[in-house]
């Protein structure tokens, strides 16, 4: 299954989140950040695509749903279900 990556951030949602935290950079800083970024998310949805799927293994001990204890088990109302 192929994962397609997001769309890296416009240069000027670049520009009002390092504003929000006080920075203030010129278009070049962010053309640049926006270059790093769109290279960090590729590689990374490409490493994804790599990994290989795989089967999970057989459940050895299944589990049933639960139930409610009755007060009379639960008096303290401790268990949660």
């Amino acid at each position: 299954m192929t994962v397609r990556a997001p769309t890296p951030p416009t240069t000027e949602q670049l520009r009002k989140l390092a504003s929000g935290y006080g920075f203030h950079f010129d278009e070049a800083d962010l053309e640049a950040f926006r270059g790093l970024i769109e290279v960090v998310i590729n590689t990374s949805y490409q490493q994804i695509d790599q990994l290989a799927e795989v089967e999970p293994p057989p459940v050895k001990y299944p589990r049933s749903s639960g139930y409610r204890p009755d007060p009379e088990e639960n008096p303290l109302n401790a268990w949660y279900w």
